[in-house]
């Protein structure tokens, strides 16, 4: 394992791949577009059911790393328009 400082970025990556590999969510994704971090960093969680409970199990999964993210659950099949 590389020594150092982790990215944001990359212990969101490992905190909800964990979320998935154990089936609280079916999926995930950011608006990170480049390196660098947007203004509003939102995280978009899929599931079965889009219910507002795993978007709450992302948060407590997230602690530190997540704070000041918004957070959205929608259900899986569901991609909103991207701008």
């Amino acid at each position: 394992m590389p020594k150092g400082n982790s990215s944001r970025r990359g212990l969101i990556n490992v905190a909800l791949n964990g979320l998935v590999s154990n089936t609280v969510i079916a999926g995930f994704r950011t608006n990170y577009a480049t390196r660098d971090e947007p203004d509003q960093l939102q995280i978009t969680v899929t599931s079965p059911s889009g219910a507002r409970q795993e978007s709450i199990r992302a948060e407590q999964a997230l602690a530190e790393v997540g704070k000041g993210a918004k957070i959205v659950a929608e259900p899986s099949g569901r991609h909103p328009e991207r701008r």
